[in-house]
């Protein structure tokens, strides 16, 4: 019961971290910002978490396993690989998704363990895009991350944005040099 009550507050403070960057973005987060997006005392944020780093630390984890969760999930029932460039359309235009990605990224400059755990992260997507899309070139598998995270900022400028056919042409393109 205890170790529950634990998980549930840990996951309401995360779920804050989530909030706050949607709602505020990067700038002035805080354990007090992030408590009360929350709904907790900020003290709770240092009792779980010790400090603002190690909150961002545990928050890129929780969501990297979260969205590539939704990821696996959507994906199992696909047919053709051109289906992929829908799901990640409809992931990386999430704003839970999409913002949350822009105000990390940034945060990268703050700390050199953040700015690890992002690399991280990204390394993770492009071996995640390499397996999916069975791409043996890394270098296409970059590309194709790069070009979905600069599509992100491109849509947070141009909400007409549709990332879903320039993913479908780059899936062409790697099938054609199979």
């Amino acid at each position: 019961m205890e170790e529950t009550k634990h998980l549930n507050t840990k996951s309401k403070i995360l779920e804050g971290v989530r909030s706050y960057l949607i709602k505020n973005g990067s700038q002035n987060f805080s354990a007090r910002s992030v408590a009360k997006a929350a709904g907790v005392n900020h003290g709770l944020i240092h009792h779980y978490f010790g400090s603002k780093e190690k909150l961002i630390l545990a928050f890129i984890d929780y969501f990297d396993q979260q969205v590539e969760n939704k990821f696996k999930e959507k994906v199992k029932g696909i047919k053709e690989k051109s289906e992929l460039a829908v799901i990640i359309n409809e992931l990386m235009l999430d704003p839970s998704v999409s913002s949350v990605v822009v105000e990390l990224l940034p945060m990268g400059k703050e700390s050199t363990l953040i700015r690890e755990r992002m690399n991280s992260l990204i390394q993770g997507r492009i071996e995640l895009m390499a397996q999916m899309l069975e791409i043996r070139d890394r270098r296409d598998a970059v590309m194709m991350v790069g070009m979905v995270i600069g599509m992100v900022f491109i849509s947070q400028v141009d909400a007409e944005l549709t990332v879903e056919p320039v993913i479908k042409r780059f899936i062409e393109k790697i099938e054609e040099k199979k």
